[in-house]
C-alpha cells in the first residue's frame, strides 16, 4: 500500500532541480521511497509540456522517464476508471485536469500528496505535505 503519491513538479526536480525540494519532502522521499509513489498521469503531463516547449528542464530524460522512475525507487501508480471518473465529478474550481487526476487517486486511496501547489488544497479530504 502507498504511503504517499508525488506530485508532478516534485518528481520533476527530484531527477532536474533537487535543491528545489522541501527538506520535509526530501526525508519523507529518502525515508519511505519504496512507499513512494507517482501518477501515471505525471508521465504524460511531463511528456506533453516537454513537447509543447513548456519543459525544457526534462530533455535529458523525458524519454527514459519509466527507467527513471524504477532506478529511483518510486512505484508507478495506474489510473483507474474509479479514478478517472471521481477526477471529472469534482466540482471544485481548480480545472487543471492533471491536478484532478492526482487529487481523484490520492482521496481513493486515502495517503497524502507531497506538492507545494497550494491550489490543491481546494479539493475535498486531500492531505498535503
Amino acid at each position: 500500500m502507498p504511503d504517499h503519491l508525488i506530485d508532478t513538479h516534485v518528481l520533476i526536480w527530484a531527477f532536474s532541480e533537487p535543491d528545489k525540494l522541501s527538506q520535509t519532502a526530501r526525508d519523507i522521499i529518502e525515508k519511505s521511497q519504496d512507499r513512494t509513489f507517482v501518477c501515471a498521469i505525471s508521465a504524460y503531463e511531463i511528456a506533453l509540456k516537454h513537447r509543447l516547449g513548456k519543459l525544457g528542464e526534462a530533455a535529458g530524460w523525458v524519454n527514459v522517464l519509466s527507467r527513471l522512475i524504477h532506478e529511483s525507487g518510486f512505484n508507478p501508480l495506474p489510473v483507474t476508471f474509479d479514478q478517472a471518473q471521481a477526477a471529472a465529478a469534482f466540482v471544485d474550481p481548480h480545472r487543471d485536469p492533471f491536478d484532478r487526476i492526482i487529487a481523484a487517486q490520492v482521496n481513493d486511496l486515502g495517503i497524502a500528496l507531497i506538492s507545494r501547489d497550494a491550489k490543491l488544497d481546494l479539493f475535498t479530504d486531500l492531505r498535503r505535505w
